[in-house]
């Protein structure tokens, strides 16, 4: 709510509507400090800095790990960039220098890595499954409907590549269990006629799937512009 106050104002409807939360959260934060009450009765930030350099808005767990050589620290991760950078077997990069991760304890959120100079990186791979928890509300825009509402995503880490520059040279297995969390999203259906047309037109092979990817690709470069 501090960061997305830094975008616009916004309300106690907005609180509600947008971050499951009572509004009365607001004054607390306005309490706090953090934010400020303007005579309009909109809560806004009222500070020149940017809130999100101080607030990890990509996390999904709450659960750090330490990540040590030797006995020392590393650095500290989220769960979530655990199983993408320091699973078993990964090459992670700390301050320039390149380690092999030796073992990665989930009970104990620790992280086990032995200095080594290597000549490939690793690359791990990821299936994602979205399933809608509920619909919040719905918007025509042209022949689309779009949807708004909860969301839950899970995500299975199931391999990673070993990769010499551009070269694949090794695939192996990874034993993690799936990260699942909750979210609000939006989403919108193609409609069949739109995929009959396109495979009609064009006789190349899943030209529909690729142009739902390059769709894909042009609203990730959209979103940040509305998005903090």
């Amino acid at each position: 709510m501090i960061c997305a106050s830094k975008e616009l104002p916004i309300t106690k409807e907005d609180c509600l509507k947008y971050f499951s939360c009572d509004g009365d959260k607001l004054d607390e934060l306005v309490e706090k400090e953090d934010l400020y009450k303007n005579p309009k009765g909109k809560y806004i930030y009222p500070y020149d800095d940017s809130p999100s350099f101080h607030h990890n808005l990509d996390q999904i767990s709450s659960e750090t790990f330490t990540v040590m050589c030797n006995g020392k620290v590393l650095e500290t991760m989220e769960k979530s960039y655990v199983y993408k950078e320091a699973h078993e077997g990964a090459v992670l990069i700390n301050k320039g220098e390149t380690y092999i991760i030796d073992s990665l304890n989930l009970k104990r959120r620790f992280v086990n890595a032995i200095k080594q100079e290597v000549d490939f990186h690793t690359i791990v791979l990821k299936d994602t499954l979205i399933s809608i928890s509920k619909k919040i509300y719905k918007k025509k825009f042209g022949n689309l409907t779009i949807n708004f509402g909860e969301l839950e995503v899970t995500e299975d880490y199931f391999k990673y590549k070993k990769m010499h520059y551009s070269k694949q040279i090794g695939v192996y297995n990874l034993d993690l269990p799936p990260l699942k969390f909750k979210t609000k999203g939006l989403w919108f259906t193609i409609p069949d006629e739109v995929k009959d047309y396109l495979e009609d037109k064009y006789k190349e092979e899943d030209v529909f799937a690729g142009g739902l990817h390059g769709a894909e690709h042009a609203l990730i470069g959209l979103f940040p512009l509305h998005t903090v």
